[in-house]
């Protein structure tokens, strides 16, 4: 590309906009103008016709970075970075998904955005490569995360990456995502599968030949190293290559120059070369299947992709993605996914991966006619009960459910409040709460299970009022005094607990005890206990709170609470103030 001035707009609210315009305009190899607005940006590209254009989604309104990548892919040519205060893997996996370019710094030089740009060197403005990336590659799971940050570092550099990952897990995808990331962009991405091809014939398909160099050899013929030139070469399950050839692409890997079959004329290639594996390499070098040489020479980066079973949060955005690309494929809207379907997608332990699931929905829209996909439009093997058996991982529980067992599970290795909090990464507070939580449900199990019925099977006994906020903590308070042979009615505010207690009382109903929280909406516990004393109310009242409050502590004793009890509660000591205040309640009463 000649060294004229290339126009760059940078799409931003942020006031550092005019900063970053200076810096690079002092360069005198760019002009650049900023607009703060989407709509100005519009109009600035059909008008201005910048060569790049820089986006920053932070300082934008949910939505419209996208409208402004869209509106620039039709400038010919036009390059698109996303804005970032650091590259990383969640900017490039966003960059991915809004369908732009790469990722610049706020703090990005002109040297370098002319770097990932590919403007050096060149005669026409760059092209990207043909193999436009499916927003699907982009997971949500910490392993995949990983991933794209991996591809986002690697990206401009030069080096050759392995790519390790089981059959179908994305190792091609990963790989195309180097290439389009890199300043390589305009160069050919070009894949061949070392493992579909005989030995005679991988050596000519990835290094050419000569007319007559074997009998059916009528023509020259260019290989994949050659029609990679100033691209990317990807060497897929690099692991079943012949030890006979793995010596000749060592050399060409450490010369850069090979010879066509039949012929004697070196040939240099720029190539990056990208290699991908299924196999455990360390352990084919040991066995003696893989040269000790040439995997080093690969491994200056390693990139493991993760089977999808070890990234269940990303199945249904997987699923969803190729229903509606299949669909749209077969000019028909998108069939919805019924919830059973969905559990057997989760269920599923996918030995064949992202490609498993592809064929999976691709089966579900060749055989389902309607405008909802079922069980029966599943594979035969997926509408079965034998592989969705015990829910593998975290999917399925809730959100309370699996932090009681990360809780529980890392206590019990460590058993220690405080190793297991600095561990899981939360106070040592919440995880001494969580445990008396934990051990009030476990008790009202215990005791719900055994706690004598009356005639209609419900548990007959005092009656308590319980107004607590926090919905856990009710819930699990609920369980426990409904264990303990009370009968509960549970309210989540003050205000609440005064119109039951209205109610109630109005029915002949009244409660025998109140527990109330010191800290809630609208009305406090203390508010609560002070309010039914001015209406002259004796019920007795239990005050919790999780806070070391003296004052407060002070304040409903004087108001004639029976207890003020700390959380997390003490199940011994709560059971014994509501035997004392249902005890007292029972001598006062007339």
């Amino acid at each position: 590309m000649s060294n004229d001035v290339r126009r760059v707009l940078v799409v931003s609210g942020d006031p550092r906009c005019g900063e970053l315009a200076e810096r690079l305009g002092r360069s005198g190899r760019v002009e650049v103008r900023c607009a703060s607005a989407v709509d100005d940006a519009i109009e600035l590209v059909g008008a201005w016709r910048p060569a790049a254009m820089l986006v920053d989604p932070t300082a934008l309104e949910p939505g419209e970075a996208e409208r402004a990548v869209e509106a620039f892919d039709h400038v010919e040519g036009g390059l698109c970075a996303l804005l970032a205060e650091e590259p990383s893997g969640e900017t490039a996996s966003e960059a991915l998904r809004l369908g732009a370019d790469t990722v610049l710094a706020w703090s990005v030089d002109v040297s370098t955005m002319f770097r990932c740009f590919g403007w050096e060197d060149t005669s026409a403005t760059p092209e990207l490569a043909d193999s436009a990336l499916p927003p699907f590659v982009v997971g949500s799971c910490p392993a995949m995360r990983e991933v794209w940050r991996l591809v986002f570092l690697a990206a401009p550099d030069q080096c050759s990456v392995l790519i390790s990952g089981e059959t179908g897990a994305g190792k091609e995808v990963v790989a195309r995502a180097l290439h389009r990331f890199s300043a390589r962009r305009k160069g050919p991405f070009v894949a061949v599968n070392c493992a579909a091809l005989p030995e005679g014939l991988l050596e000519s398909e990835l290094f050419g030949h000569e007319k007559g160099a074997f009998t059916d050899a009528s023509s020259r013929r260019l290989g994949r190293f050659e029609l990679a030139d100033g691209g990317t070469l990807l060497l897929d399950e690099i692991g079943d290559l012949p030890l006979s050839l793995q010596a000749k692409l060592l050399r060409v890997l450490q010369e850069r120059t090979f010879e066509r079959l039949g012929g004697a004329t070196p040939i240099s290639v720029d190539v990056r070369v990208v290699a991908a594996t299924h196999c455990d390499l360390v352990e084919a070098c040991h066995a003696g299947r893989f040269r000790a040489d040439l995997y080093y020479r690969l491994d200056t980066l390693t990139i493991r992709v993760p089977p999808l079973r070890e990234c269940r949060e990303d199945i249904l955005g997987l699923w969803r993605y190729f229903v509606a690309a299949g669909a749209q494929r077969r000019g028909r809207a998108a069939p919805v996914t019924s919830e059973a379907v969905l559990r057997r997608l989760l269920r599923y332990d996918w030995p064949g991966n992202v490609r498993e699931l592809q064929s999976a929905a691709a089966h579900a829209l060749t055989v389902g006619v309607g405008d909802t996909i079922g069980v029966d439009d599943l594979p035969e093997h997926l509408r079965g009960a034998r592989p969705l058996g015990r829910l593998p991982g975290l999917l399925g529980m809730t959100l309370r459910e699996v932090e009681r067992e990360l809780i529980l599970q890392t206590f019990s290795a460590l058993e220690s409040a405080s190793a297991t909090a600095e561990m899981i990464g939360i106070s040592t507070r919440k995880v001494q709460y969580r445990l008396k939580q934990y051990r009030l449900a476990d008790a009202a199990d215990a005791r719900a299970s055994a706690a004598p019925a009356d005639e209609t099977g419900t548990v007959a006994g005092p009656r308590v009022l319980l107004a607590e906020d926090d919905d856990e903590m009710r819930d699990v308070l609920e369980e426990f005094l409904e264990g303990g042979g009370f009968s509960v009615t549970a309210v989540a505010t003050g205000r609440a607990a005064l119109e039951e207690l209205a109610r109630e009382s109005g029915a002949d109903l009244a409660p025998d005890v109140v527990l109330t929280d010191v800290r809630m909406p609208e009305m406090t516990g203390i508010q609560l206990l002070r309010t039914l004393r001015e209406r002259g109310s004796s019920v007795p009242v239990i005050v919790v709170s999780a806070f070391a409050d003296d004052a407060s502590e002070a304040e409903a004793k004087r108001l004639g609470a029976c207890a003020f009890l700390p959380k997390p509660i003490d199940p011994a000591r709560l059971e014994d103030a509501l035997r004392d205040a249902v005890h007292g309640a029972a001598h006062r009463a007339p």
